[in-house]
């Protein structure tokens, strides 16, 4: 990642600190991931589909945090300026 391409950088909660710990003790590989599939009915308008999602990310930050290891500095939550949604059709 590109110093250019974040927005913000913050320290872990104490949650998030706590699951990384808890990941890590055991032994699984670090990822938490929630991954959604929806069957759309009718007639799909796919530019405006992808830019509304695109608007979406483009106001939440949240939605475009990753969260990055340093080897010596520990944990952080990275914010990311843009983000491309993952549109298949």
């Amino acid at each position: 990642m590109r110093q250019e391409e974040i927005a913000a950088i913050y320290p872990l909660t104490a949650l998030q600190a706590e699951m990384l710990n808890r990941i890590g003790r055991s032994g699984q590989n670090g990822l938490y991931l929630q991954c959604g599939t929806f069957t759309l009915e009718g007639v799909l308008e796919r530019d405006t589909f992808l830019h509304s999602w695109q608007m979406l990310f483009a106001a939440h930050a949240i939605l475009r945090t990753v969260f990055v290891q340093h080897p010596r500095a520990g944990a952080y939550q990275v914010v990311v300026k843009m983000y491309r949604f993952p549109a298949a059709f």
